[in-house]
């Protein structure tokens, strides 16, 4: 259980990295030591204990929350009333469609290799 905890915690903070990273790729050299410093940030506020951890990570956890309902109730009003306040993305890159084939190929052999295991077996 621990070391399952360890390996959410190393996972979730180096996607997080990635995508500030992404979002500022100035920051791109400095992408192991921010993941560092968060890991070891998250280990200090669990060792203060499960009250003042419980405190400390709810409030990020409410303020997604309230900020993803406000989201879906603006994507709600704007849709009743038909309002489109950003144009439709119609264009299509060869990657996404080698993508998409890539993807069923993928899923394909995953539900396929199962079968033809157990049908080698017997």
């Amino acid at each position: 259980l621990l070391t399952d905890y360890i390996l959410t915690v190393s996972v979730s903070v180096s996607s997080g990295v990635a995508q500030v990273v992404s979002a500022f790729p100035v920051l791109d050299p400095w992408r192991v030591p921010i993941a560092i410093s968060l890991v070891s940030l998250i280990m200090l506020i669990n060792l203060r204990g499960v009250k003042e951890s419980g405190l400390a990570f709810s409030i990020p956890t409410y303020f997604f929350l309230i900020t993803m309902a406000i989201t879906v109730v603006i994507g709600l009003i704007e849709a009743s009333f038909g309002v489109r306040s950003r144009e439709p993305v119609t264009t299509t890159s060869p990657i996404s469609d080698a993508a998409g084939e890539a993807g069923v190929v993928v899923c394909a052999n995953a539900v396929g290799a199962p079968a033809a295991a157990t049908a080698a077996s017997a």
